[in-house]
């Protein structure tokens, strides 16, 4: 039987980046809604296809992480996972941002009259995405390093501090 233990951090990173998926989930729904009202289905389909991707990747991602912090055995045996895992989806985020950022700032030009709310909506759900990311890498990788009981390997047992002793002949 799993031992239930709550990881605060992490489920707190988490229930932030859920709230800023449905950010995004909105942004993109609405983008998407007032492209086909001025273009074909099928190339407003096209155009977002990366971002639909996207905000569904990193849904699946932050909802199995929501289970696992749940049981520490699960999200210590799954860390290295969720950490590659939430590189490929920053990278798969950031990029979504850098889209939405793109057509905001070239306006109507470039979308056609596009609603700017919803594009607005959209690139900011996907940054405040990517800035979750970051803040999970950095929780999911604090851990990476030397594991815990370990001693110092140039320490020779009953040494002390002075441990490392080198034999030489200058005069000091």
């Amino acid at each position: 039987m799993a031992r239930l233990q709550i990881h605060p951090v992490g489920l707190a990173v988490v229930i932030f980046g859920l709230l800023s998926w449905i950010v995004t989930l909105a942004g993109v729904g609405a983008a998407s809604y007032q492209c086909q009202t001025t273009q074909s289905y099928e190339l407003c389909a096209k155009d977002y296809q990366w971002e639909w991707w996207s905000v569904w990747f990193e849904f699946a991602l932050l909802l199995a992480l929501f289970i696992t912090c749940f049981l520490e055995r699960s999200f210590k045996r799954g860390q290295i996972v969720f950490l590659a895992f939430f590189v490929l989806a920053t990278m798969c985020v950031m990029l979504s941002a850098h889209n939405f950022i793109t057509q905001v700032a070239l306006g109507p030009i470039n979308v056609r009259d596009i609603g700017q709310d919803s594009v607005n909506a959209a690139a900011a759900g996907f940054v405040l995405l990517g800035i979750t990311n970051f803040v999970l890498i950095i929780v999911l990788g604090k851990d990476f390093g030397v594991p815990q009981g370990m001693t110092n390997p140039y320490q020779q047992p009953g040494a002390g501090l002075h441990a490392i002793q080198f034999q030489t002949s200058a005069p000091v």
